[in-house]
This record gives structure tokens, sequence and C-alpha cells, in this order.
């Protein structure tokens, strides 16, 4: 917009936090096309917002940006819910040796390591292979809410936010304390985020920090300056974004 020859545009309706943060030197994760659960949604908004097409199936799709160290942030709002479905979405984290590579059946949260955040009852799940295994945690979610994740692989613990709030008094600042943890997940390994649905005309868009799917309204960058996030990014947790992997991934 400012190309210094006087032809420069005025904006109109833009505010601080519609602003894309994603540059070509500094990259942010976006869900990855290539795996074989991608053909089941259509992905749009720069490979951050999907809508699924495949029904009666679990289905699960990862990230372009996998880390084995340090502490990472990032939010998920679920736009629509199938009208006959009972929230059976799980965001959440997973070992990338135990992707889920089918375009239908997979299970994230089916193997040992792959740990999430059930919409249907709130409930915690972990090398559950039926959703009927999972352990109380949080508060259920549905359509317009935001479910943020924060996992922490230096102490090795995880916690999810519901509309800002973490689920089970969780304090991800705590370390290896470990404060209302959702989960000890395993250490020495790469993890990736992940979303898994059940039923076909979901919506969801994703907030890696980069150029939000959903509205945001609060801006709030990670403790380097990077991201664009609704909520609060909690201290020491950073954006998936290339210099801060450069740093702390």
């Amino acid at each position: 917009d400012e190309s210094g020859n006087g032809n420069d545009f005025t904006e109109a309706n833009l505010a601080a936090a519609d602003q894309a943060t994603d540059t070509p030197t500094n990259s942010f994760a976006t869900l990855n096309p290539l795996y074989f659960a991608a053909a089941s949604y259509t992905i749009e908004e720069g490979n951050l917002q999907i809508t699924a097409n495949a029904s009666n199936a679990w289905r699960s799709l990862y990230t372009t940006m996998p880390v084995t160290n340090g502490k990472w942030y990032f939010e998920v709002k679920v736009d629509a819910i199938n009208a006959g479905d009972a929230d059976n979405i799980v965001i959440g984290i997973v070992d990338i040796e135990q992707v889920v590579q089918t375009s239908s059946n997979g299970k994230f949260f089916g193997t040992s390591r792959g740990y999430g955040y059930h919409a249907k009852d709130g409930q915690k799940l972990t090398n559950d292979t039926v959703t009927d295994n999972g352990v109380d945690y949080g508060d259920a979610y549905t359509a317009g809410d935001i479910v943020g994740c924060a996992f922490d692989l230096d102490n090795q613990k995880i916690y999810w936010s519901k509309n800002g709030t973490f689920q089970d008094s969780g304090d991800p600042t705590t370390g290896a304390t470990g404060t209302g943890s959702a989960f000890d997940i395993g250490s020495g390994y790469t993890y990736t985020p992940v979303i898994a649905n059940y039923y076909t005309g979901e919506h969801y868009s994703f907030n890696f920090g980069g150029c939000p799917a959903f509205s945001i309204s609060s801006g709030n960058a990670d403790g380097n300056g990077y991201g664009n996030f609704e909520y609060a990014v909690p201290s020491g947790y950073y954006a998936l974004c290339t210099k801060n992997l450069a740093e702390y991934g």
C-alpha cells in the first residue's frame, strides 16, 4: 500500500486485528493438504479453513509444522456442526510417527501418543479407538466456540481452553508442576496439531497466528510479538512459525 508515488490506497473497514502476520520471512503453520484425509474436506482460506464432505467415518487432518521441543499455542473455531451430530469433533496433537494415513476411520486419538479434547462431552482422549473410554476433563463445546491448545514439549504437558478459559483450572505456565494439565505426554517425540471429525457438513477455522481464518477481535501476539490470536497466549508459549521454530523448536 505504501508505494511512495502518491497512489497509496486508503484503508476502509480494516482494524489491526485484520492484518495477516504471515510474511515471506516468517511463515506460519497451516493444515497440510497432502495427507490422505484431505480428500474428505474442502480446504480453503490459505489451508486454514475446512468443510467436511465425507460422512459416517472418522478422519484426521494434520499440519505443516511438527515440533519436538518448546511451548506452542494455536486456536480452532467451530463454525458449524452437522444438524444431527452429537459434536463428534476432537482437537489435539499427535506424534508424527503415529499419523493415521487413511482417508477414513483415521482416529489420531486412537494412538498411544495422540491426545485430544472431545467436543461431545468435554472428555480427554488418548489411545481410545471408540471414543467411549474418555476421561472427564472439561466443558463440551459446539458451533461458535473457540478451542485453544497449549502444549509444552519441554515439560510434556498439554492444556485446552474453551473461549479463553483453560479447562480443569489448567495453568500452562506452571511448567513441570503441570497444574490442570490434561495429560503427561510422551517425551522425545515430534508432535503436530490435528483435528478429527465424523460427520459431513461441519466447518472449522484454524488460527496458528499468521492469518486467522476466523474474525479476530483482540489481536494477541506471543511473547516474541508474533501471531494474531483471539485470546491471550500463555506466557512462554509461542505461535507455530518459522522464526519461533528456529529459536525453540
